[in-house]
């Protein structure tokens, strides 16, 4: 395969993409099992069952934190 060709498939698949898929995606209910928990989380309450859960991390460290 050359790199012209390479770059023709990118440019087509980028032009699929972009119209099969959003915009914007949706906010994730939970994070996934490849996303990575570092830091310590930010706690926000649901207005509407008014339970809280953590909703961001904010600062790097060097240890991972445990979210329950």
């Amino acid at each position: 395969m050359t790199w012209a060709f390479l770059a023709i498939v990118q440019r087509r698949f980028e032009a699929y993409a972009t119209g099969a898929l959003p915009a914007e995606p949706e906010e994730p209910e939970a994070a996934g099992i490849d996303e990575t928990r570092r830091g310590k989380p930010v706690w926000k309450q649901n207005p509407d069952t008014g339970s809280n859960r953590a909703s961001a991390i904010t600062s790097r460290s060097a240890r991972p934190s445990v979210v329950r």
